[in-house]
């Protein structure tokens, strides 16, 4: 827009710029706050958009929030992406979608047998989804893709066929392309002892891959999720072999008792392993989490493990109110921290009345917490879990250890309840 100066009046004999200038100056500044007044006639939408960054003002700013000193790695399966509300995102170096399938020939999994959209494939595409990885991404942290394989047959299918492989490699880059992920988390769950050219063409499989990803995205990350015990025992993951190509090992320490377990105990025993040292050996444990860190860390260098822990535990329905109680067949089941919590604060009537005689324990040799009490039907129910206090001892061992850090399976099991949280802040963010 042109600026029209005012009319000239008769040239005096003494020419006084600094008055002209504040005219030209004043004039300009009223017609810039039209433009501006113009511009903005027409009202912004409701939806701030301040709710799409996980710290608005931080982000505005240019600060740097307090970040963790550890890396904790939060696994979000699919069926729990309506907790995402609840995470808090500063306070996670890693967010992995949990997960993606393969076909036996290696594509991605995406129609069930009832020809629908399988979840996992449904859910990475959702708007829930999106959101959490910007979430992720505005608190600087990383995102992952789980690529799973959880039986002995799929596994042999992907790995020891050379086009199958290909494939794997060709179908996990595509995704993550499409989804700007910054890694792949290897989640192939190998049950008992592979054969040799099981194992090798596995280790060949994560080479490649690894490979591939880094030199096509550069600073790819790629990690794979192992069995507890497999430091010791010969499973599919070859480590000398592995480790090289590979960012991180993740330590499944979970799952030492499982839903159809024969006896009732602890998820996640931080200490109990027999030792010649034992008292008792009928009440000590095969294996436990410090153990389970000692044995990795003689394998692999603690910069690369990170220590899985569990948001979860099991309930039974037990013979005897003892510990290591004996369990009745198919009575196990899946006990959230969330769930917990309802249970031990609950003020419905209703929901008291279905539980009598509820006595919380602390076991000392194991260092867990456990749950006993009687249902309405007469039956003794146990549950042994994780809360803030077994946590927050694994998490001084991790400290004490200098492995890399942990992994939380599952975010969105502790709900909407904020002492897991809590706990993270005092022990990774100094």
């Amino acid at each position: 827009m042109e600026i029209t100066p005012p009319s000239p009046s008769p040239k005096p004999s003494r020419v006084h710029i600094g008055p002209i200038i504040l005219v030209i100056l004043s004039l300009t500044a009223f017609i810039l706050a039209g433009i501006i007044y113009l511009t903005r006639s027409t009202p912004p939408p409701l939806l701030s958009p301040l709710a799409q960054i996980a710290n608005p003002v931080a982000d505005i700013l240019g600060i740097n929030p307090k970040h963790p000193e550890k890396i904790i790695y939060g696994f979000l399966p699919f069926w729990n992406m309506n907790e995402s509300d609840n995470f808090n995102y500063h306070l996670l170096t890693h967010v992995a979608y949990f997960g993606l399938d393969y076909n036996p020939d290696g594509t991605i999994h995406k129609i069930s047998d009832d020809n629908t959209l399988e979840p996992g494939w449904n859910q990475l595409n959702s708007s829930q989804a999106n959101q959490v990885f910007r979430s992720t991404k505005s608190a600087r942290g990383k995102t992952i893709i789980v690529m799973r394989a959880m039986t002995q047959k799929l596994i042999e299918s992907l790995v020891n066929n050379p086009d199958h492989r290909q494939q794997v490699i060709d179908s996990t880059m595509e995704i993550l392309d499409q989804k700007n992920f910054d890694g792949i988390n290897i989640d192939f769950e190998y049950v008992g002892t592979p054969d040799t050219q099981t194992k090798n063409n596995f280790s060949l499989l994560v080479k490649q891959l690894s490979s591939v990803c880094k030199q096509t995205r550069p600073g790819c990350e790629v990690s794979i999720d192992v069995f507890a015990d497999s430091a010791v025992k010969n499973r599919i993951w070859d480590y000398a072999s592995i480790t090289p190509h590979i960012d991180y090992v993740i330590i499944m320490a979970y799952d030492f008792f499982r839903s159809s377990s024969s006896q009732a105990g602890p998820v996640a025993p931080l200490r109990g392993a027999c030792s010649e040292s034992s008292s008792d050996q009928s009440t000590c444990l095969e294996y436990d989490v410090a153990q389970t860190i000692a044995d990795f860390s003689k394998i692999i260098p603690a910069e690369k493990i990170i220590l899985g822990v569990p948001y979860y535990g099991y309930q039974w329905q037990t013979t005897t109110s003892e510990f290591l109680s004996n369990t009745y067949q198919k009575t196990g089941a899946t006990a959230t921290y969330k769930r917990i919590q309802e249970l031990l604060t609950s003020s419905n009537q209703e929901d008291r009345s279905a539980i009598l005689g509820l006595s919380t324990h602390w076991n000392d040799t194991t260092l867990t917490p456990w749950i006993t009490y009687t249902d309405t039907e007469g039956n003794i129910q146990q549950i042994h879990y994780e809360d803030e206090h077994s946590l927050s001892l694994k998490y001084d061992l991790v400290n004490q250890s200098n492995i890399a850090g942990i992994a939380i399976w599952a975010l969105g099991y502790d709900g909407h309840w904020p002492q897991l949280w809590q706990l993270l802040q005092h022990k990774f963010l100094k």
